[in-house]
């Protein structure tokens, strides 16, 4: 099966394209398809779950959102509501990855399990990471002078174009004075 991935995220191709093999592996549909596209893009609103994937009935292309960060809520020792930043949720991801693959089996939601009751402990053993950010230390250049910049380089061109003008201009005046002398 050839599996095409389109992995539009900040999370690392190479990790995903392991779970997601591992998925189908688990599940016993590697090879129903000749080739299975998985498209993988940020989530377009504030979400910090897998909300908004979807799949082809019958077919083997499936689409997920995947969160840029993962939160867990717990109520803290004063009482109050806290969140803190994990990691990739990988049992989150394969649930609801097997959750897809039944809909390209041709299952509608009536016809198929609750997703969150999928059993996936065996995803826990797969790391996704990040890509590390790269900073570029560019200098921070005001506004002001960087309008300075582009306009002092554009005097420098219109200059270089006047005077390649007045070299042409010379050119013709001398072919005009040659002409008419006789």
């Amino acid at each position: 099966m050839k599996l095409i991935l389109k992995n539009h995220t900040e999370w690392q191709t190479k990790d995903l394209r392991k779970l997601i093999i591992a998925n189908l592996k688990e599940s016993g549909l590697i090879n129903q398809f000749k080739s299975r596209t998985v498209i993988l893009s940020n989530q377009t609103k504030r979400r910090f779950n897998f909300q908004g994937s979807n799949a082809m009935l019958g077919m083997g292309w499936i689409q997920m959102c995947i969160p840029k960060q993962f939160f867990v809520k717990a109520v803290g020792i004063d009482g109050t509501l806290q969140s803190r930043e994990v990691e990739f949720d990988s049992v989150g991801f394969s649930k609801v990855f097997q959750h897809e693959l039944q809909h390209n089996q041709g299952l509608r939601h009536k016809d198929m399990l609750d997703w969150q009751k999928f059993d996936c402990s065996w995803a826990n053993q797969f790391q996704v990471r990040k890509y590390q950010s790269q900073s570029f230390d560019k200098p921070i250049v005001s506004l002001k002078q960087k309008r300075l910049l582009a306009a002092e380089s554009k005097v420098a061109k219109l200059e270089k174009l006047i005077n390649a003008k007045q070299i042409l201009l010379k050119k013709w005046q001398k072919k005009l004075t040659y002409y008419n002398r006789g």
